[in-house]
């Protein structure tokens, strides 16, 4: 895998070397990002839900004909 340990090839192989270990410490950014904000994703998630079963039950209420007095 490791084509040879000279300081000259690894030095002349550097810039590819450091741009790839760039591209991984951007992904674990993204992965910590995903489980930071994972917990908070979850509870938007859950209010968009009541809050659609809310309007879902004032539509129904709406909808049904009031009795007559």
């Amino acid at each position: 895998m490791l084509k040879s340990t000279d300081p000259e090839y690894l030095l002349e192989n550097a810039s590819w070397l450091v741009g790839s270990l760039g591209v991984v410490f951007l992904d674990f950014i993204v992965l910590a990002q995903f489980v930071k904000y994972a917990p908070e994703r979850e509870k938007l998630r859950l209010e968009v839900e009541a809050a659609a079963e809310a309007e879902a039950a004032a539509v129904q209420a709406l909808a049904q004909p009031h009795a007559s007095a």
